[in-house]
């Protein structure tokens, strides 16, 4: 089956956005490196294989950086603008992916991740657009309360050719479940021309949430931009960093709208 993967290909750039403090006073008890005598870790491979597996080579370097909440900010390298699913998470953006990687953290108590992909297991099946990985996972789990545990699980990674970019990563992703999400995003598309996109749009909206997504929040080290519109006319603003589309919104006549942006 042919997976039809142009009109992700969109001009859509996003911005990292700042970074929160997570060190503490106990982090030298939980810093030891417990999983090395695993015998599963010790099957970690060498370099041989990294230049002759390209897909392990990436996915490798992707889950090194799983090792604290701030190293995850430097998967925006592996990540492409647009991923079409992030676990449970379909069409978000790289900053949103981002988040959620940073944020999972918090989220679950952890204090750090050792995740080692088993390149003698991956199956890797090559399409017209895209390569579709299937690969085993061991996760080697430290808590911020010390506990420490060890799993593994069976994932699925979507990369470009160049096997470069990570266009959508979770369980069991198939043609058809990629198929089915990319072509809900083109029918919206399509109800969404650029004649008609500002047609219905209230003040303070996005009108190019579909690209650029919608967030207007920042809750640590934060900076206020206020735009006031003229009184003949609507605008649509768009913040801008290197190339990269950070906030968007449509400022009514007349009013004024503020952008909430991390500092940096």
């Amino acid at each position: 089956m042919r997976l039809y993967f142009a009109f992700l290909l969109l001009s859509c750039n996003f911005l990292l956005v700042g970074q929160r403090s997570t060190k503490g006073s106990n982090d030298a008890i939980y810093d030891s490196k417990w999983y090395e005598d695993d015998s599963d870790y010790k099957t970690k491979t060498n370099s041989t294989v990294r230049i002759f597996n390209r897909p392990y080579d990436l996915l490798q370097r992707y889950y090194d950086n799983f090792s604290s909440p701030e190293v995850t900010r430097l998967n925006s390298e592996f990540y492409a603008d647009a991923i079409i699913i992030h676990h449970d998470k379909k069409m978000i953006s790289k900053q949103e992916a981002l988040e959620r990687d940073y944020d999972d953290f918090f989220i679950n108590n952890i204090k750090s991740y050792q995740i080692l992909v088993k390149p003698y297991s991956m199956v890797t099946n090559q399409y017209d657009e895209v390569d579709i990985v299937r690969v085993p996972v061991m996760y080697y789990v430290t808590k911020t309360n010390g506990k420490r545990s060890k799993f593994e699980l069976d994932l699925t990674v979507v990369l470009d050719k160049s096997n470069t970019k990570i266009y959508a990563i979770g369980r069991d992703i198939t043609v058809d479940k990629l198929n089915v999400v990319l072509n809900n995003l083109e029918r919206n598309q399509k109800r969404n021309e650029p004649t008609n996109r500002t047609r219905n749009i209230s003040h303070g909206q996005s009108p190019y949430s579909y690209c650029y997504g919608s967030e207007n929040e920042c809750n640590y080290s934060c900076s206020k931009i206020s735009v006031k519109a003229s009184y003949n006319s609507d605008v649509i603003v768009i913040i801008k960093k290197s190339d990269s589309v950070y906030r968007n919104a449509f400022i009514s006549k007349g009013r004024t709208y503020e952008f909430n942006l991390p500092n940096g």
